[in-house]
């Protein structure tokens, strides 16, 4: 009966189908661009300090570990990608305060301080990766 049913409405069928499928074609916009532009690798730093940003504040966190896991290799190696690419461009500055700031964040992190100033240093990251992005 099921069957019967679809057969006499293709249409309707192919519009649902169309709709179902329409975001797998889309995509989300930033996954365009490959990791070793500028836009790229920002999208990676950009997502990572939001994952580590998102533990450290917490209200459960407590630091356990001396480094910030595997997100900090993602970040690093993003940064790295991220300042060569912006040499010579207005983001050039914003770019390396980022990472002095991501660097100082490390740094408390590896040597457990106190969890108030892990989380000024990831507000910090958070408002510089703000400042890069204004002016990507």
């Amino acid at each position: 009966m099921l069957r019967h049913r679809m057969i006499r409405r293709p249409a309707a069928a192919a519009c649902l189908l169309a709709l179902a499928l329409a975001p797998a074609f889309a995509g989300c916009g930033g996954a365009t661009e490959l990791p070793t532009t500028k836009l790229g690798a920002f999208n990676m730093v950009e997502g990572s300090i939001s994952d580590i940003i998102s533990t450290i504040e917490s209200p459960t966190y407590k630091p356990r570990s001396n480094d910030l896991g595997t997100d900090s290799d993602r970040i690093s190696i993003a940064l790295d990608t991220l300042i060569k690419e912006s040499t010579g461009t207005p983001v050039e500055a914003e770019v390396k305060t980022l990472q002095t700031k991501f660097q100082a964040l490390e740094k408390l992190t590896a040597s457990r301080a106190a969890v108030d100033k892990q989380r000024e240093a990831a507000r910090e990251v958070k408002a510089a990766v703000d400042a890069v992005k204004s002016k990507l």
